[in-house]
């Protein structure tokens, strides 16, 4: 077997608003293996931008820091260069798409010059013809119907669609081995959704790279993912196979989340399953497991200690002694 692309072990990064100490992300530990489709999956706020932007050191100084762990990529870890030798991966290596696509474009700058720019920065003895004609390659790569127009188009100019269609483009210049997908399809309707993610599977497959795709909704995974790590917290309590995610969750928040999507064959009067309490304040040091307040399968040990990953999830009911709090969970 092939060696992992990306292994990200013991994570954390830290945020200080206001004089405060916010653990975003605590002790993320992950694979990610050459063209595999991987998925963070969890509700807003539960670290999984702020996980993908430390990967290539991405978190402003003035903002938080990158607390402790490694990055390791092709066996070089990543949090260990400086900003000079991080440019040589970032982008080149991996490259990311943003949340808000028309946001991260400039609205001063031509899409053109945008991929022009995006290209000649990581392909230093190319020539700006080449770098012209490699753009239309971009767009037309990416299904835009009139690549010449799009090229001397600004981002206004766009729609939602389009302008996510461009963000695509620019993450691919550089050629990247691995492409982390940051909430692609956010701002767009179901059906350009899924025209989005046929595409990233698409160009996926044809060049033969990794995706991380970071999203809140589960709905987008099944036929797109291979796996799903499902983070909570800023920790990762679960990693499934999409199939066995869907058909058998094991942590109580997966199970609840799902049960929490709308269904078409449920009754009218069916309601939705809430997930009572609120997130934990990241603020404050949490003891035991994060979901503790808010599981209805909740045992004594979850209050006073952090579970272990047992059997690829993160909760003490997968401990013999609970066998019976287990029980119960497996036939909720």
């Amino acid at each position: 077997m092939k060696a992992a692309e990306l292994e990200v072990r013991n994570l954390r990064v830290t945020f200080y608003p206001k004089g405060r100490k916010v653990q975003a992300v605590r002790g993320v530990t992950f694979s990610i293996k050459p063209n595999e489709r991987v998925a963070i999956v969890g509700e807003s706020g539960s670290g999984k931008s702020q996980m993908a932007r430390a990967i290539i050191q991405l978190i402003p100084d003035h903002a938080g820091k990158i607390e402790a762990g490694e990055v390791l990529y092709d066996g070089v870890n990543l949090l260990s260069l400086k900003e000079k030798e991080m440019r040589s991966y970032r982008g080149r290596e991996i490259g990311m798409i943003f949340q808000d696509a028309r946001a991260a474009l400039s609205p001063l700058i031509s899409i053109g010059n945008q991929l022009v720019e995006a290209y000649k920065n990581h392909h230093l003895l190319a020539t700006h013809q080449e770098a012209q004609s490699r753009a239309l390659e971009l767009l037309e790569l990416v299904q835009i119907e009139d690549p010449l127009r799009c090229f001397h188009q600004y981002p206004h100019e766009l729609s939602g669609g389009m302008c996510q269609r461009v963000m695509i483009a620019l993450a691919l210049a550089p050629d990247p081995k691995l492409l982390i997908a940051d909430e692609p399809t956010t701002s767009l309707d179901m059906t350009l959704q899924s025209q989005i993610l046929d595409l990233l599977k698409k160009i996926q497959e044809q060049m033969g790279m990794s995706i991380l795709f970071i999203t809140h909704d589960f709905s987008l995974l099944s036929g797109f993912c291979h796996r799903a790590l499902v983070m909570y917290a800023g920790e990762i309590v679960e990693e499934s196979d999409i199939q066995e995610l869907f058909n058998r969750p094991k942590h109580p928040y997966t199970k609840a989340l799902l049960r929490s999507i709308p269904r078409l064959n449920l009754p009218k009067s069916t309601p939705l399953e809430v997930i009572e309490g609120a997130p934990p304040d990241l603020s404050i040091p949490i003891v035991g497991c994060p979901f503790q307040p808010r599981c209805r399968f909740a045992t004594p040990q979850c209050s006073s200690s952090s579970p272990p990953m047992i059997q690829r999830v993160a909760c003490w009911l997968y401990d013999p002694r609970f066998k019976e709090k287990y029980d119960l969970f497996a036939a909720s």
